[in-house]
């Protein structure tokens, strides 16, 4: 459960401090930051498998448009 909290402050661009206001404000114990950090390395593991996912799609599309327009290309000419 507190991966999920790790992995939307990552993406929020928040850091520790603002977890443990956080977590002050709700009256639970603070985070130390050699857990943040732990939570932050495991979490940026899947940042990075999303992204690569994402660009190889989005490369693939690219290459089957220009195909696409390649082919179109020559049947009109």
């Amino acid at each position: 459960m507190l991966s999920f909290l790790y992995l939307g402050m990552l993406f929020c661009g928040l850091g520790e401090t603002v977890l443990n206001n956080l977590f002050a404000a709700l009256n639970l114990p603070y985070v130390s930051s050699t857990t943040f950090k732990k939570r932050e390395r495991e979490t940026g593991i899947v940042f990075e498998a999303v992204a690569d996912k994402t660009c190889d799609d989005a490369i693939l599309e690219e290459k089957r448009k220009y195909v696409l327009k390649k082919i179109f290309d020559e049947i009109i000419l």
